[in-house]
């Protein structure tokens, strides 16, 4: 437990250092603007990471001016979300259900699935005990909208939480919001629909494991046996959890 200790001390100052370089122009060599925000950026940083900062400042088709980069399509907030996770790799969602989605939805615009799956981590721990609010059926309608690019882990995610709470969502009026969404959102009614219809509240059916995925929002995941009995090393990213992290991130999946 103490070589784990040391490398999550040694890994805390590493990211430490790289989130005072965020936003400091020293060393800078590239800008990202988006509406009235302006935040200097390192190409090293952010291409690591994303093929699409990769081709904007390196591809034939670069998209880099002067060594900026236009963001016209991005609320502001979630893109300092995201440019700050690319330092820190976490952000903070101020306990916001919403503002994850849209987290989500930037990640999967720009090429960042780990990102994507630290928003869905945050919206699944966060709708445990915001599931009865009109955040959580606003939420869901965004996450099923048609034209939004959402994976798969997020929409189970809602379907879980509706499932678990299916009867005050069905006959109390804190359910009503949701229901109304539903009633307007055949992906989200379909998805529903079937998971009722599939039994999703009883016992896993043959094929299908008991996996737990990663708090840290890596995407990777484990079985019940691979995790020990308080803390336990993610073999995707390395990093240490708290296991009822781990156990808060329950998934049904395909067995092998």
């Amino acid at each position: 437990m103490a070589g784990i200790t040391q490398r999550q001390e040694a890994r805390d100052a590493l990211i430490d250092t790289l989130g005072g370089m965020f936003d400091d122009p020293m060393h800078s060599d590239l800008k990202v603007r988006c509406m009235s925000r302006e935040w200097h950026v390192h190409k090293v940083m952010l291409c690591a990471q994303s093929p699409f900062f990769d081709r904007a400042c390196y591809g034939r088709f670069r998209k880099a001016t002067d060594n900026v980069i236009v963001l016209r399509d991005d609320e502001p907030e979630v893109v300092a979300a995201m440019l700050g996770y690319l330092y820190t790799f976490e952000y903070a969602d101020n306990h916001d259900l919403i503002f994850n989605v849209h987290v989500h939805i930037i990640a999967d615009k720009y090429d960042l699935p780990r990102l994507a799956g630290l928003a869905t981590a945050k919206f699944t721990s966060l709708a445990t005990t915001e599931w009865n609010r009109p955040a959580f059926a606003e939420a869901a309608g965004l996450i099923f909208a048609e034209s939004t690019a959402i994976s798969k882990e997020l929409r189970q995610s809602v379907i879980a939480t509706a499932v678990t709470h299916a009867h005050s969502f069905k006959h109390n009026p804190s359910g009503a919001a949701f229901r109304e969404v539903a009633d307007v959102t055949p992906a989200l009614a379909t998805a529903l629909w079937r998971a009722q219809d599939n039994g999703a509240r009883a016992e896993p059916r043959s094929g299908v494991e008991d996996r737990y995925l990663c708090p840290n929002g890596c995407g990777h995941t484990h079985l019940e046996e691979e995790l020990s009995d308080e803390y336990t090393v993610c073999q995707g990213c390395d990093q240490v959890a708290s296991t009822k992290q781990w156990h808060a991130n329950h998934r049904f999946c395909a067995g092998a």
